[in-house]
């Protein structure tokens, strides 16, 4: 447990414990983990002490050796407009916390994911999202991006003067989950031979809509695509009627690993990522991935990576059927994924904490 007071106090607000399962909650564990385990040395080498900001009923998620606030999203005025707690630097790890600002911190830290918007939006839904991306990064003193292309997306788009670093997400290794796990209620709907797969949270960006329509160029291939439905019901629709198209809602962490352990290879067609986390679990199983040129994905994909030229349907069929009449090179796929660690990532965060602090 922790004893007295550190002469330095930092806080992370962690509301994103309190989503559905998401990229922006695996970071928050991942990260929020790695503090919580290297908080103790910090401590004791630098006299910092940690502080999350964490929904009700959830103190205790990252460890013993920090503290916790436990806050209501109702609070997020309270905590912006009082100093309901001091501290020598917040951190909001995403742009789009719950507690985007608290009144008692001299210093502000933002990690930036992405500016999607500025791909996805138009008119008026543009300038909306605009304005309120600019008044974020009007209070951050210090900002983070998770890959260059984030940054140089946000530096072309809202020019900043503020310092910066760029951290890279690690990725989780579900090669290890994979060998406890049992089969999942679905696998009586799946080939014996292999199947093609995506995985997403099919927002219409993520272009799962190509991989539909590729399929009628593939007949004798079986595509898997797992997500949140909600968000495409019309390709949800389209897809169910498809022979050679299996349909799973959302899937638990073993059966992803279970997924992602016995696809022939991985469809990624997004056309805005600030990151790209599925490709890169898929990689750790050293399976071939298939994706979009655009946005971030060339940078975290690496040479090991297949790139799609044209997102057209019938084309991309014929690059996959290219593609996979050889084998993949696994160990570049191994070694493209282990670029990408969530413990170098805790460690070169707590780095940028100190150099901000001046320690």
């Amino acid at each position: 447990m922790i004893a007295g007071e550190g002469k330095y106090q930092i806080v992370v607000e962690a509301f994103a414990m309190g989503f559905v399962p998401c990229g922006l909650r695996e970071f928050m564990t991942r990260l929020g983990g790695g503090i919580g385990r290297r908080a103790a040395s910090v401590r004791r080498d630098h006299g910092v002490e940690f502080t999350f900001l964490v929904p009700k009923g959830m103190s205790g998620v990252f460890g013993p050796d920090v503290r916790y606030r436990e806050v209501s999203e109702s609070m997020r005025y309270v905590y912006r407009a009082f100093p309901m707690i001091k501290c020598d630097l917040y951190h909001t790890p995403h742009q789009y916390c719950t507690f985007k600002q608290i009144k008692g911190a001299s210093r502000h830290l933002m990690t930036v994911h992405d500016i999607n918007f500025i791909h996805t939006k138009t008119g008026a839904r543009l300038k909306r999202a605009s304005l309120r991306f600019r008044q974020r990064m009007a209070h951050a003193s210090h900002l983070a991006f998770i890959s260059e292309f984030a940054k140089s997306d946000v530096e072309r788009a809202f020019p900043f003067l503020q310092p910066y670093r760029v951290i890279y997400n690690g990725v989780k290794d579900y090669s290890v989950m994979d060998q406890h796990f049992g089969e999942p209620h679905f696998a009586g709907q799946l080939p014996e031979n292999g199947f093609l797969f995506h995985l997403s949270s099919l927002e219409p960006y993520k272009n799962a809509e190509l991989l539909v329509e590729m399929m009628r160029y593939l007949p004798d291939r079986t595509l898997v695509i797992a997500g949140r439905w909600a968000k495409n019901p019309d390709l949800r629709s389209v897809a169910v009627a498809m022979p050679n198209v299996v349909v799973l809602d959302s899937v638990s962490e073993d059966e992803k690993a279970w997924l992602y352990s016995r696809c022939t290879a991985f469809l990624f067609p997004s056309s805005a990522e600030g990151f790209g986390l599925p490709p890169l679990e898929v990689m750790k199983f050293g399976k071939p991935v298939f994706l979009s040129k655009l946005t971030s994905l060339p940078e975290t994909g690496g040479s090991a990576a297949y790139y799609w030229q044209d997102l057209v349907p019938e084309k991309m069929a014929a690059e996959v059927t290219a593609r996979l009449s050889v084998d993949a090179d696994r160990e570049a796929l191994l070694k493209n994924a282990a670029r990408f660690d969530w413990d170098k990532c805790a460690d070169e965060y707590i780095e940028y904490y100190l150099s901000i602090l001046g320690l």
